[in-house]
């Protein structure tokens, strides 16, 4: 799934920090916990070489989680999810791939 963060934080209110993407994660998959469980999904987290990113914190959370949720509920019924989430730099900017 791709989501542009650039354009989203355009329009964001509240200002750009560094935030902890795998503490970010953990409080996406505590909330997720029951979807997660019954789709007996198996995440794969790489945040080696860009475990911060600079983004509005609620706003980050909130997409994390919404692509989370769409890749767990939409996913195929007759084999557990796979979902993989990895960051990593290019020049100019950090990408989140889920």
């Amino acid at each position: 799934m791709v989501f542009d963060l650039s354009k989203s934080q355009r329009a964001r209110v509240q200002p750009a920090e560094a935030v902890d993407v795998m503490t970010l994660l953990d409080d996406v998959r505590y909330e997720l916990g029951p979807l997660l469980t019954t789709s007996e999904a198996d995440l794969t987290v790489e945040l080696t070489t860009c475990p911060t990113i600079c983004f509005a914190p609620l706003q980050l959370r909130t997409i994390v989680e919404h692509l989370l949720r769409n890749a767990l509920q939409y996913r195929s019924f007759d084999r557990p999810a796979q979902v993989a989430v990895r960051t990593y730099s290019c020049p100019g900017y950090t990408v989140l791939e889920v």
